[in-house]
């Protein structure tokens, strides 16, 4: 099954995990204004996947905003369905 939102949710998880391996003195690693940013691209993105009917992507990436800044570590979304194909 295709999940776009999941895919784009993942890059940007992605670049915030570089970023904080890039990071310095000046930006440090895992900072509040980081997360803050992250999630809030995180958010557009579940916005996007809501408005394009895509309600399990949205909640589960809307889940991810809420939880990451209360201390709870990202994980990247799961691309392809553990199911069986039909």
């Amino acid at each position: 099954m295709n999940k776009p939102f999941y895919k784009a949710a993942n890059a940007v998880i992605k670049m915030y995990a570089w970023r904080q391996e890039h990071a310095s003195e000046k930006c440090p690693a895992h900072s509040k204004s980081e997360i803050h940013l992250v999630c809030k691209a995180l958010n557009d993105i579940a916005l996007s996947a809501a408005y394009a009917a895509h309600a399990d992507e949205a909640i589960e990436i809307l889940q991810l905003t809420s939880d990451w800044p209360m201390g709870k570590s990202p994980e990247f979304f799961p691309l392809e369905s553990a199911g069986v194909p039909a």
